[in-house]
């Protein structure tokens, strides 16, 4: 309900105002912030729900933060002629909200918003009168004098701020004087005077002379008898006028309006602070891919180490035996991809009539009505990129180096079909050159790692050779931090040692890098694979604080809970987060997803056999049957595809099946059953790798 009320905000200002809903007394517009706070109204009608917003959205509009006046008359009264004069333009600019407005305060008329009962209207001040005529003035008579219609008739001329002021000026001066003039009336006429009659206004009642008649009764009554003749609603204005002086004359209409309302708020449904991402350069956190291998290949030089180096004999065999049998692997997927994209081609191919006879029917044309030649128009698939966000955590340290030769598998099929792509590394363990901040200055922002950064391993831009080259490099690099079963004695760069898990901080840093990369690349679509085998590390915000000692405020780092929403002011939309603070990552990609519709962000997700039971209670849906079928499914195929996340779709992979050898090989003299054992053995192999590639080829065709 409330993204649909923001947007009706929106709609109605033109404009991307920010809608906050919090627990306040009533809406509230700020016009220098353009923040629209609205009370979480859980008891109001939807029709009064739409009156509120549009009547806020009409200051909004049109009243400007011009608060000069308060010298000359009182707020109330400028509220009741600005209210008058905005809901007026209002329903000009939006002819529909007139019925919007009726049926309001039609509702609030009901339940009686204005606290006037059954009493008499005549005895109001004029600015209440006035307050009462133009709100519920379909279903209730309001009186009003010959001077007093004046002031109705300059209302329903109002056009500028400055026209409502002065309107309110002369409303405020003549109910001081009308009040003046009723306790100096009743002092003089005071043996005379008789309580008004019902139904006549208080003005005729105190300028007209008493009958004779009363005359008798009322010379009986002594001094301290003749206020009790007064009717309670002039012996209170007599008692304001003589306690305070006619500069306090109050609006009552106006704050019983407040009272009311106050009464339509949920008072339970919990204070909400609103976080956003803070606006900074994330080219800062963006490591160039050229910064990244000039620190690898100067850690190894450093240490006297060469290409010709033994030390990398048997790790540089290794990747060359690796690239010869990750061919098949390559040839599949190119295999896939192509005939998934002819198939869509041709799902959505027309055929048409060129208008051109075809011969070869026309001999036919006695029963034949269609003798004219066809053609078949094939729709052009988008162009695709691809972006890799590869988890550079200490916890990959067991399947890094395994991780990375499916990631390399990916990269060559991307190049033999021409896919543009960047395989990033996100970490916080690349500690920058100058201390970075972030704006973290600002309160109920996002905070970021200082040392959070976007490593750029692999680019499409880059040659063959330079390709050729990175590629080794970085194979060399997974091998020794994954400890790979063969000697690796060379030395790590400084700042590649594996670190944290920055998920969360490498998902906010897609929404500048993929529009970016799809800009630079010329992408109709952009698809974006996070790599990795876990959640990411809860992040934390800015919270202002006041410190008790000296009284002043300071920026603290607090955790981020349930009771904090995540605003988009891009999309106008926010996102509650959960009280999970490991559940992040859904909240920001479902902000993606809806920022970016031309994006899709998928997941492969690495686990071990004892973390299935964990990934399946944060992200399965809740029922028995449900789970039985997920478990057979992952103990079937080591794999598990589930579309049932925050991202476009989710792959949970076994560890184990990422370096599973999936060549068929048997010796010469093998038997029958040794044959059989090995080519059981192959399909087992590929029996996950095939079923996630497909899926992910299915994706991105």
């Amino acid at each position: 309900m409330n993204n649909v009320k923001d947007h009706l905000a929106r709609l109605l200002a033109q404009e991307d105002l920010i809608v906050e809903h919090r627990q306040v007394e009533t809406a509230q517009f700020n016009v220098e912030t353009r923040v629209l706070t609205l009370p979480m109204w859980k008891k109001a009608s939807n029709d009064v729900l739409d009156l509120l917003i549009s009547h806020e959205v009409g200051h909004a509009l049109y009243t400007p933060n011009d608060w000069s006046f308060e010298s000359e008359v009182p707020t109330q009264f400028v509220n009741v002629t600005e209210d008058i004069r905005v809901e007026k333009l209002m329903k000009r600019r939006y002819p529909g909200l007139a019925k919007t407005f009726f049926r309001g305060y039609k509702d609030l008329s009901d339940q009686d918003f204005f606290s006037i009962g059954d009493s008499d209207l005549s005895s109001y001040n004029t600015a209440d009168r006035l307050n009462i005529h133009f709100k519920i003035g379909n279903f209730v008579t309001v009186p009003f004098s010959e001077e007093e219609k004046e002031f109705v008739s300059i209302a329903n001329s109002l056009e500028t701020f400055a026209d409502a002021v002065e309107l309110a000026k002369l409303i405020y001066k003549f109910c001081k004087e009308s009040i003046k003039e009723k306790v100096e009336d009743l002092d003089a006429d005071a043996p005379q005077s008789t309580s008004p009659s019902q139904g006549q206004s208080t003005q005729s009642d105190f300028s007209d002379s008493q009958d004779g008649e009363n005359e008798d009764d009322s010379t009986n009554e002594s001094p301290s008898d003749l206020s009790g003749s007064r009717s309670p609603e002039i012996k209170q204005e007599s008692q304001d006028f003589e306690d305070h002086g006619a500069d306090d004359v109050e609006v009552q209409t106006d704050s019983n309006f407040n009272d009311f309302v106050k009464d339509l708020i949920d008072n339970n449904g919990g204070l909400f602070d609103y976080l956003e991402v803070p606006n900074f350069d994330w080219n800062q956190v963006i490591v160039s891919n050229s910064r990244v291998h000039e620190h690898i290949q100067g850690a190894w030089e450093a240490n006297d180490y060469d290409d010709s180096s033994e030390s990398f004999y048997r790790v540089d065999s290794e990747y060359r035996q690796f690239k010869k049998n990750c061919a098949q692997e390559v040839n599949y997927l190119v295999k896939e991809f192509e005939c998934k994209k002819s198939a869509s081609s041709y799902a959505r191919a027309t055929t048409s009539r060129t208008g051109v006879l075809d011969c070869t029917k026309l001999h036919t044309y006695k029963y034949n009505e269609d003798l004219f030649k066809k053609v078949t128009n094939l729709q052009q698939g988008k162009n695709h990129g691809l972006i890799f966000n590869l988890d550079w955590s200490g916890s990959m340290r067991d399947t890094i180096f395994a991780t990375f030769k499916q990631l390399i598998a990916l990269v060559l099929f991307c190049r033999k079909v021409g896919i543009a792509y960047t395989v990033y590394a996100f970490s916080d363990g690349w500690t920058p050159e100058t201390f970075r901040d972030f704006a973290h200055e600002e309160a109920n922002k996002i905070w970021i790692h200082p040392d959070f950064s976007m490593l750029t391993l692999l680019t499409s831009k880059s040659n063959n050779s330079e390709h050729e080259r990175q590629c080794r490099n970085l194979f060399r690099l997974a091998a020794t931090l994954g400890r790979a079963n063969f000697p690796t004695y060379y030395p790590v760069a400084r700042k590649l040692h594996l670190s944290g898990t920055p998920l969360n901080e490498a998902v906010l840093s897609m929404f500048h890098i993929a529009p970016k990369f799809k800009k630079e690349n010329k992408c109709e679509k952009v698809h974006i694979i996070n790599l990795t085998d876990g959640e990411g590390h809860p992040m934390c915000r800015s919270k202002s604080v006041r410190n008790y000692r000296d009284g002043s405020s300071m920026i603290i780092r607090n955790p981020i809970y349930g009771n904090c929403l995540l605003r988009d002011r891009k999309t106008g939309k926010t996102y509650q987060f959960g009280h999970n603070q490991w559940a992040q990552t859904s909240t920001f990609v479902q902000n993606f997803r809806d920022r970016f519709s031309d994006c899709e962000i998928i997941s492969i997700r690495i686990l071990s056999g004892r973390e299935w039971n964990r990934y399946k209670m944060s992200d399965l849906p809740y029922g028995r049957t449900y789970s039985i079928q997920a478990d057979e499914e992952w103990k079937k195929n080591r794999c598990y595809i589930n579309p049932h996340t925050a991202y476009s779709i989710s792959y949970a992979l076994r560890n184990e099946s990422l370096d599973t050898d999936t060549e068929f090989v048997v010796g010469e003299d093998a038997s029958k059953a040794q044959i059989k054992s090995a080519f059981r053995k192959a399909l087992s192999g590929k029996k996950s790798n095939k079923k996630i590639l497909s899926s992910f080829i299915e994706q991105i065709a």
